[in-house]
């Protein structure tokens, strides 16, 4: 049986200059239509670019004759032979542009994989076991299980981590990860101005870029933290806290953040005092005072631990069993932030012992 040279069941139409051509009661596709056989009708061919279905061909270029409806027409199909000449052609215009020559020039080795170094110009990677088993991980649940120990390498400066991240402004570490830190840095835990500091930063940010949280650990155990929420992490408006206070031990603080411990608890000859972390301070004693009779009498005191801010409560109270017979009243005055007096009223001169207790601020 001789070998069709052509095909032209159907009929087909085509606009002028348009490319798509659409057929009535064609086969194209199952009957062997490619790429590079020609359309012809009234004297005119055009190239087809693709086969897309049945009833369906894209030409290479726009039909130069004029709008054809549900008209005859003729495929002519291209030799395999001019198919084979033409890719050949295709395939040695894209051979003769280095690439492939730059790539062919190397000398291959064990583990090693070639990369481009420029246009035309090839060079050796190393491609070692890890690296391959790394990328012939099927997901992601797979990759983080080939990784192992994520933080199980030292932690770079962020200068150094090529994130496009400085050193010296906490402010300015939003990209998520582990950092060493060292030399002089600002906004950090001990105020805005620069600082030194020697630790490790580990900064944790959400995939939605709208909640950043940064974790200090300091080379003395110390850990710090803070937070924000504003987009891309570029600002902090949330002081710093300390996450690991002692629970008793001495307080302190660094511009209104509590830096030490919860509660501290002291005593000395004048008395017992106690101080908490949120700057709230409580002081206690006793003092002994000889009064002249039925006369307001005093006696000084001076607190255990000195306040810094307004006294908000004082309270003096009669160490006996008699008040509002023998001891008539008692009271304070002249109060400082170190001090005050101490008044009994008395109808006679026994000695009489009087307890206070004073709530204020330390800071």
């Amino acid at each position: 049986m001789p070998i069709a040279t052509t095909y032209n069941t159907g009929t087909a139409s085509i606009a002028n200059v348009g490319t798509s051509v659409t057929g009535q009661g064609t086969s194209w596709l199952t009957s062997g239509l490619q790429a590079g056989d020609l359309f012809w009708a009234a004297g005119l061919a055009v190239r087809i670019a693709s086969v897309n279905s049945n009833t369906s061909l894209t030409l290479a270029y726009g039909w130069p004759g004029t709008t054809r409806a549900t008209d005859t027409y003729e495929v002519r199909f291209t030799p395999d032979a001019t198919r084979i000449l033409a890719a050949a052609r295709e395939l040695i215009d894209m051979l003769g542009n280095g690439n492939v020559a730059s790539i062919a020039a190397l000398t291959s080795a064990a583990n090693k994989v070639p990369y481009y170094t420029g246009a035309g110009a090839s060079a050796l990677a190393d491609f070692k076991l890890k690296g391959r088993d790394i990328v012939n991980t099927a997901d992601m649940a797979a990759l983080l299980a080939k990784l192992g120990p994520v933080f199980g390498g030292p932690a770079p400066q962020p200068v150094n981590a090529e994130v496009g991240m400085t050193d010296g402004n906490f402010d300015g570490i939003n990209v998520g990860g582990v950092y060493s830190i060292t030399g002089t840095w600002s906004n950090g835990y001990a105020g805005a101005s620069g600082s030194a500091y020697t630790g490790m930063l580990v900064v944790y940010a959400r995939s939605f870029s709208n909640h950043y949280v940064q974790v200090y650990y300091r080379n003395n155990g110390d850990v710090w933290m803070r937070f924000t929420g504003a987009s891309g992490g570029t600002s902090w408006p949330n002081a710093w806290f300390k996450i690991n206070p002692q629970m008793v031990g001495t307080v302190a603080q660094s511009s209104g953040v509590a830096t030490g411990a919860i509660v501290e608890r002291g005593s000395n000859a004048n008395g017992e005092y106690v101080r908490f972390a949120d700057g709230t301070q409580i002081c206690w004693g006793s003092i002994t005072i000889t009064p002249v009779a039925n006369t307001p009498t005093s006696g000084s005191v001076t607190f255990p631990a000195s306040f810094t801010s307004a006294i908000k409560s004082a309270q003096v109270t009669a160490n006996t069993s008699a008040i509002g017979t023998a001891v008539l009243g008692v009271s304070f005055g002249s109060l400082t932030n170190t001090g005050m007096d101490v008044f009994t009223y008395r109808v006679s001169t026994t000695l009489t012992g009087c307890n206070w207790t004073v709530i204020g601020r330390w800071f």
